[in-house]
């Protein structure tokens, strides 16, 4: 059966969380949210949904796209110091010769397809960001109504990509060089953990 990839982007493609999480804060900031102000806070957003955990944080819902327009100014600034994951690159050239490759995102789509393009990476199908549905269950499940009859993979490094990978139906991949450590990806049960790109490689290609 053909294979169909789904990648997170910051914390598996993308080395951000030194820009992503300063941005973040300063955009919920600008809307008139101070709840978000480490990186404990920060990461817990990553337990589930980050956009349902805005809300449960205190955040209005109607005040979120505000939010997003402020942190894509913030990230378009900044994103010439982001910096791809050693080897990803070439995992991601390896794995497009024999699948499909697409990137599902909690940031913004046009951020993060400027970011790749600019690198090189020209090897996914489309990007589906946080400005066009920020459920990352429904953003998966549209990639597999429209393409049926494959085998899916989510690939993250959250907790919470686990978990709506999971509840997508799709395998959940967990890569070791991201946001959460081990055992905070480990408490939603992922059914592969890899430790570089070429395990990962070796998952999709040996599953």
């Amino acid at each position: 059966m053909k294979k169909v990839i789904i990648f997170d982007c910051d914390g598996v493609i993308i080395d951000s969380l030194k820009i992503f999480m300063p941005g973040f804060i300063s955009a919920c900031k600008n809307a008139g949210y101070n709840q978000i102000s480490s990186e404990l806070t920060f990461l817990k957003l990553f337990d589930g949904n980050l956009y349902k955990g805005m809300e449960d944080s205190g955040i209005n819902k109607n005040d979120i796209p505000i939010i997003l327009k402020n942190l894509e100014a913030n990230l378009l600034q900044s994103q010439e110091n982001v910096k791809l994951f050693k080897g990803i690159k070439d995992m991601l050239a390896q794995l497009a010769k024999d699948n499909k490759i697409y990137i599902v995102t909690s940031n913004i789509s046009s951020v993060v397809q400027n970011l790749l393009l600019s690198r090189g990476v020209k090897n996914f199908e489309d990007i589906i960001g946080a400005e066009k549905e920020t459920s990352k269950v429904k953003k998966i499940k549209s990639i597999m109504s429209a393409l049926p009859n494959h085998t899916y993979f989510y690939v993250g490094d959250t907790k919470g990509d686990m978990v709506e990978g999971r509840l997508a139906g799709a395998q959940t991949v967990a890569v070791l060089w991201g946001w959460h450590d081990i055992s905070k990806l480990k408490e939603a049960t992922p059914n592969f953990i890899v430790k570089t790109p070429q395990d990962l490689i070796d998952t999709i290609k040996n599953y």
